[in-house]
């Protein structure tokens, strides 16, 4: 494991690695490639960004950690990993920072945040075009529609701490039922609009942890295509990378970015995207760093 404190800097970096699963998938495959996929812009990005002025606090490379080599025929394995990885992280200091895979990924890292932050000292910051808080399907509980539902069923998150942005499309009859029986903030993304797409309009920073899940889907196709899940009516690419800026002020323990399926994506738009979107958060965001001994 690499020692993520850097002497020449009051703080810890952030560590970011690809997962590269897609077992949680069961619609359209080919999430295991978008790790890969990103990586490869986000080496190419220069430090200074041209409209905010800000520069990133370390060299880009000096940020990726291995990507975790999976089992692809055993899940439980496959989630242990993911969140022992997670965990040492964590326990080394670090801010864990995740390139999907598909969504099912974020599970395994809820684990391990609620074991080392406890599950009621942090929230979650859900911005997707799904609330994937639905029940299983052809008895397996795990998929990516259904992160949330188990995060809250394990105990790993209090749902008055779960905020989620972007949610739009159609569900069947009873699919929005585990978010009205919880009480979870649902921000649909015609509410969201409303308010030029702010984040303190609904959750006030007020000194809580967060962790944030992004999942590609939350952009509208015609931005990014590449996803298995694509939903009409989202964000733009400029709107997108204004999320990420207006996240400043939200103290941030780690982050995931999922769901980017390259084998769908047009000239790697959406990959390109996933980039530029990590490079804004590298670049505005406050990170919280866990100093466990």
């Amino acid at each position: 494991m690499p020692n993520f404190r850097d002497e020449s800097q009051p703080l810890m970096k952030p560590v970011i690695f690809g997962v590269p699963y897609e077992g949680g998938t069961y619609w359209r495959k080919g999430t295991k490639e978008g790790p890969k996929c990103i990586k490869e812009h986000l080496e190419r990005i220069r430090p200074i960004n041209l409209s905010t002025k800000k520069t990133l606090a370390w060299p880009m490379n000096s940020l990726f950690s291995d990507e975790l080599e999976l089992d692809p025929y055993n899940n439980d394995i496959s989630f242990k990993k993911i969140q022992c990885e997670v965990l040492e992280i964590l326990k080394a200091g670090g801010v864990p920072i995740t390139l999907g895979g598909d969504h099912s990924i974020t599970i395994p890292t809820l684990r391990a945040v609620a074991e080392t932050y406890g599950a009621d000292r942090y929230g979650v910051i859900h911005i997707d075009a799904h609330s994937d808080t639905f029940p299983p399907v052809n008895g397996y509980k795990y998929h990516h529609g259904a992160v949330f539902k188990v995060a809250i069923e394990e105990g790993l998150l209090q749902p008055k701490n779960l905020v989620q942005f972007g949610i739009r499309g159609a569900v069947r009859e009873g699919g929005n039922d585990f978010v009205n029986e919880h009480g979870i903030l649902c921000v649909s993304i015609d509410e969201w609009k409303a308010t030029d797409f702010s984040i303190k309009s609904f959750l006030p920073p007020d000194g809580l942890k967060y962790y944030l899940s992004f999942d590609i889907d939350v952009v509208d196709p015609a931005f990014a295509p590449g996803t298995g899940t694509p939903v009409p009516g989202g964000l733009s690419s400029l709107e997108a990378l204004n999320v990420m800026r207006k996240l400043n002020g939200y103290q941030l323990l780690g982050a995931d970015f999922v769901e980017v399926a390259p084998v769908y994506d047009i000239a790697n738009n959406t990959s390109l995207l996933a980039a530029y979107l990590l490079f804004e958060l590298l670049a505005n965001a406050q990170f919280h760093y866990n100093l466990v001994s």
